[in-house]
């Protein structure tokens, strides 16, 4: 998996792009769709403060 984030200069996230070139089970491919709901969160310092998750979209998947 990969994934390219675009961001402009006061690190607000403007384009995200991700692809499963390969992944151990056939829903690893399922996720790429979750990455734009990225677009419009600023990059910033700590961690906790991306709390905008939408409710029922997961954006980690450690098996693939």
């Amino acid at each position: 998996m990969w994934i390219r984030i675009t961001f402009d200069d006061n690190l607000l996230i403007i384009d995200v792009e991700a692809a499963t070139d390969e992944g151990p089970y056939p829903i690893c491919p399922d996720i790429i769709k979750n990455f734009d709901h990225l677009k419009g969160i600023t990059i910033g310092p700590g961690r906790g403060k991306i709390s905008s998750e939408p409710s029922g979209v997961s954006m980690a998947h450690t098996s693939c």
